[in-house]
């Protein structure tokens, strides 16, 4: 079985490290600025496009799937927080019919794997003592670890790594969302995002492929 890997983004790790070791400086600021922080774990359902956009033509792929994770919200001022999370999520089409001929059919499944990191800047107010409600907007940095491609042509499998050297394995999303928090300790959030790198890297002109990606997800807060 054929096997090939792919360099996607020439990224400057340096740099990456740079960002990061701000951010947790930044957050360290505000745990000294106030020692109230909240640890929330969770799962959600992750619904994903990603839109493939050539010349004035588009074509949209849905994956759908989950998350898993957790993160603290660091209290800066009465209402105001920084909340960075730390997620996995994994996002797969499902089996898709290529071709059918004659009743022979020719299914594809792509599944996905990410590392995703939130850092979003969040306000909250109290409808009534046992309900939070709050707003929250950040970008989220997206790292995807993992990617299978599985074609299926009657009881014939084949699956392999899919790599390419057109696609960016590295985003960054923008967007925000609503959550709310019930008896202090459960946590329900909508948010959605949308991908502003240009996941297409290939040499064609005219041709954009980015990602959106909408969340619902349920924690517990502690």
């Amino acid at each position: 079985m054929k096997k090939w890997t792919r360099q996607i983004f020439n990224f400057n790790f340096i740099d990456m490290k740079k960002i990061f070791t701000a951010i947790l400086a930044s957050a360290m600021m505000f745990v000294a600025t106030d020692a109230f922080a909240q640890f929330h774990v969770g799962l959600g359902y992750a619904n994903s496009s990603t839109i493939l956009k050539i010349d004035s033509e588009k074509n949209t792929t849905a994956y759908n799937g989950f998350q898993i994770g957790g993160g603290y919200d660091f209290h800066i001022v009465k209402g105001l927080s920084i909340a960075p999370s730390l997620y996995y999520s994994y996002l797969t089409t499902g089996e898709k019919e290529l071709v059918n001929i004659l009743g022979a059919k020719v299914t594809a499944k792509n599944q996905e794997h990410f590392i995703n990191l939130p850092v979003d800047v969040k306000y909250g107010f109290d409808i009534i003592p046992a309900f939070r409600l709050s707003v929250f907007a950040g970008p989220t940095f997206q790292f995807q670890v993992g990617q299978k491609y599985q074609v299926k042509a009657g009881n014939n499998n084949w699956s392999d790594t899919k790599e390419s050297d057109d696609l960016s394995k590295f985003d960054v999303l923008l967007g925000g969302g609503i959550s709310a928090d019930i008896l202090d300790f459960l946590r329900v959030d909508l948010g959605y995002r949308y991908g502003l790198v240009n996941l297409y890297k290939g040499d064609l002109d005219k041709v954009s492929e980015h990602r959106s990606q909408v969340v619902l997800g349920v924690s517990f807060v502690f």
